[in-house]
């Protein structure tokens, strides 16, 4: 809600399928960054953070909104 509030597009991958399946969905669809929160993630309490065009990964801390909506904003 924040993100969106922010401005940022948001849409969520609800089906339990493969990441590989998911980062392909978001080429095609021209999504410039995708946001993974798995159970490892959960676990370690961060996000990582992908830049689909350099293939860059970022982690933020789970809680640490604000961060991860300057880093997506501040890359428009």
């Amino acid at each position: 809600t924040k993100l969106r509030e922010s401005g940022v597009k948001v849409d969520f991958e609800k089906n339990k399928q493969k990441l590989k399946k998911s980062l392909n969905y978001a080429n095609n669809e021209n999504i410039p960054y995708v946001i993974v929160i798995g159970e490892n993630e959960i676990t370690s309490n961060q996000v990582n953070i992908k830049n689909m065009s350099t293939g860059e990964n970022t982690s933020y801390e789970l809680n640490n909104i604000d961060g991860i909506k300057e880093h997506i904003l501040s890359s428009k």
